[in-house]
Formats: structure tokens, C-alpha cells, sequence
């Protein structure tokens, strides 16, 4: 099963499980997918495989993901890009997005400790449809 608009993805998480879960999810669907663990070798693989769709951790090794998002639009600007956060409560991701000035995420919690979550989320993200 393929997704319209959706043949290649990159997924920037720098916890190790969740990159694979996540990864193995979207090829079952027939994405091909890169999993990298943080910015540096994000940027070097959007250059070489200029990815329909990106699904970028908050938080990778402690610092915000999200100043990699310009950059990644530079190399393909119509790529989709997904925020993806683990933190526990909505609480928390306000107050850090609002210390980031950014868009609050809809979904929260640790989906790499629920394949089937990630799966559900990783299904609409490439439908374009909000998580």
C-alpha cells in the first residue's frame, strides 16, 4: 500500500527505537525512509534524498529541532514536515513552544513506547492530515 504524494520520508529522531519503529512503520505503507539521529546528518541526508515528507522530533539530544525546519525547507520547500514532541503532558509542550514561540503540537506522549500510536500518527501525517 503506497500513500498518494507520499514515496519517500526522513525521520529526525535521536532516540534510536523509535527512529527504527517509526521508520518500519512508514514501509509497511511503501515510503522509503531515512532515519538519522540529529541535524547535521538530517541536512546531509535531505540534500541527498530530497524527501517528500520530514518527521522531526522537538527535542533532539536536549536542544529544539525546530531551527532545523528553515534549512530543510531550503533543500525542497514542499516537503511536509511533522513535529513530533514526547513530552508527557500539553502542559509541558506549551511551555516550551511558548518559549520557542511556536506552534503548540496536537498529540504529546511517547509514541515510541506505543508502535501502535506512532503507526496511527505516522498513517494521517502522510494523508497531509493533522495529527
Amino acid at each position: 500500500m503506497t500513500t498518494p504524494g507520499i514515496q519517500t520520508a526522513l525521520v529526525i529522531d535521536d532516540d534510536p527505537a523509535f527512529n527504527r519503529i517509526l521508520c518500519r512503520t512508514l514501509a509497511l505503507h511503501g515510503i522509503d525512509c531515512v532515519g538519522t539521529h540529529d541535524g547535521a546528518s538530517a541536512l546531509q541526508e535531505m540534500r541527498r534524498h530530497r524527501p517528500d515528507a520530514v518527521i522531526l522530533d522537538l527535542n533532539l539530544a536536549g536542544s529544539s529541532g525546530l531551527p532545523l525546519i528553515a534549512p530543510l525547507r531550503e533543500v525542497r520547500p514542499d516537503t511536509r514536515i511533522v513535529v513530533l514532541t514526547g513530552y508527557a503532558s500539553i502542559t509541558t509542550a506549551v511551555e516550551r513552544h511558548q518559549a520557542w514561540r511556536a506552534p503548540v503540537p496536537r498529540q504529546t506522549g511517547r509514541l515510541g513506547e506505543h508502535p501502535a500510536r506512532a503507526h496511527r500518527l505516522s498513517q494521517r501525517a502522510c494523508r497531509g492530515h493533522p495529527a
